[in-house]
């Protein structure tokens, strides 16, 4: 499970190649204190539980990483789990952005314009999954 998590993380493009192997000991730290099999689903009260044992010997930049390891990968499990949402939500930003090329290129925009809009799009459809 966690191999499938590390390859999420390398393809999500979010976080530097660097920082997953800590990631992916948050979550299996996580794991063996909870006392679950990796890949189960967790509460809320279980998670802050943790992070306040993680407060008590981490700094709280360490704390917070941990909080944000956490929440991709109950993201990640909740993908695995509605495959068929995730593949409808991927075809809706594709239509949004097939959309907005057709737009842009109808009103003569520049294509530097063009690579703007779409790179805000791009950041805005990542801070909407996460929000």
């Amino acid at each position: 499970m966690l191999t499938e998590f590390e390859k999420y993380l390398s393809n999500l493009g979010r976080i530097r190649s660097k920082t997953i192997p800590y990631y992916l000991k948050w979550v299996a730290d996580f794991y063996t204190f909870i006392g679950k099999t990796t890949g189960e689903p967790f509460r809320n009260p279980e998670k802050n539980q943790f992070l306040a044992y993680l407060a008590q010997d981490h700094e709280d930049w360490q704390v917070n990483q941990a909080n944000y390891a956490l929440k991709l990968f109950d993201y990640f499990l909740d993908s695995k789990n509605k495959p068929l949402a995730a593949s409808k939500s991927f075809q809706a930003w594709e239509l949004l952005r097939d959309n907005l090329i057709k737009t842009l290129r109808l009103r003569h925009r520049s294509y530097n314009t063009e690579k703007t809009y779409l790179t805000w799009l791009k950041h805005f459809q990542s801070w909407s999954v996460f929000a």
